[in-house]
C-alpha cells in the first residue's frame, strides 16, 4: 500500500465530511467551524465542531482474497479487491454552554445519520473515482477501540461525543493488471499437391508390403533348414543303432 495515497484519501475523506455537515443550513447560517485538529487545541466557547480521528485499522471481516475483472473499451482490467479501512473519529463540540453544545451534536447526530452510504455528490478528490460504496456507522465496531478509552491519553477532561466509524477502500499499490481483449481471428490455409501425397502414401504401403514379404519368406527359409538338420540327425541316429544291433 503506498503510504502518500493512503492519506491522500483521509484528507479527501475529511473534506467530504465537512462538506456533508454543511449539507445542514444549522452549521453554515450560525457559523459553525468544523475542525479536524486533536480536542487539546480547540478553545472553550470557540463554537466548534472538532472530528479527530483517533484510529485506523484493517476491517477484516471485508477482506477479500480474489482478483476482480473490469472491462474497459477494448481492454480489461485485473486488479486485487482493496483493503477496507475503518476510519473512526471522536466527534466533540465546543460552544459558549453546554445547552448549545448539545444542539451542535444532535444536529451532527442527524445529518451524519441520515447518509449511512457517503453520497457520491460530496465525494471529493480520489474518493469520487472509487468503485465501491464508502459506508459509514454511528457506533465503534466491538473490536475498535473505545472513546472512552481516549480521553484518558489526551488529558482532556470528558466531554459529550459521538463515535463516527467509515469504512474507506484503498487499492494497494501495483494490484492492477491490464491485458487487451482479441477480438479478431487470423486462419491461414496451405495447399498440399493432392498427386504427390498420394504418391507417397502408395510408396509407403509398397515399402512396408515388401517388409512384411522379406520377412516371412526369411521364416519360411530358416523353418525348412530346421526341419532339414532335425531329419538328418534322426537319420544319422537311425542309423548308428542299426549298426551296434548288426555287430551283435
Amino acid at each position: 500500500m503506498a503510504i502518500g495515497c493512503l492519506l491522500q484519501m483521509i484528507h479527501h475523506l475529511d473534506q467530504t465530511i465537512e462538506a456533508l455537515l454543511k449539507t445542514n443550513t444549522y452549521f453554515v447560517e450560525n457559523n459553525v467551524d468544523i475542525s479536524f485538529a486533536t480536542p487539546l487545541t480547540v478553545k472553550d466557547n470557540s463554537n466548534t465542531l472538532n472530528l479527530y480521528l483517533y484510529n485506523i485499522q484493517e476491517n477484516k471481516s471485508l477482506r477479500k482474497h480474489q482478483w476482480e475483472t473490469k472491462f474497459i473499451g477494448n481492454g480489461a482490467q485485473k486488479s486485487r479487491a482493496p483493503l477496507f479501512m475503518e476510519c473512526n473519529y471522536l466527534i466533540t463540540s465546543w460552544g459558549e454552554n453546554p445547552l448549545e453544545e448539545h444542539l451542535m451534536l444532535a444536529e451532527c447526530l442527524i445529518t451524519l445519520a441520515n447518509s449511512p452510504i457517503l453520497p457520491k455528490a460530496i465525494l471529493q478528490g480520489a474518493l469520487s473515482d472509487l468503485n465501491e460504496e464508502i459506508q459509514t456507522q454511528l457506533s465503534p465496531k466491538e473490536d475498535q477501540l473505545k472513546p472512552i478509552d481516549v480521553w484518558p491519553v489526551l488529558g482532556v477532561e470528558l466531554r459529550p461525543s459521538l463515535a463516527y466509524s467509515v469504512t474507506l477502500p484503498v487499492s494497494l499499490a501495483g494490484s492492477v493488471e491490464e491485458y487487451t481483449i482479441v477480438t479478431d481471428m487470423e486462419i491461414r490455409y496451405q495447399q498440399i499437391n493432392p498427386s504427390s501425397r498420394t504418391s507417397q502414401q502408395i510408396t509407403s504401403v509398397k515399402e512396408k508390403n515388401s517388409n512384411i514379404v522379406n520377412q516371412s519368406a526369411n521364416q519360411n527359409s530358416r523353418r525348412k533348414d530346421d526341419e532339414r538338420i532335425s531329419a538328418y540327425t534322426t537319420h544319422v541316429i537311425a542309423g548308428t543303432v542299426r549298426h551296434k544291433n548288426q555287430i551283435q
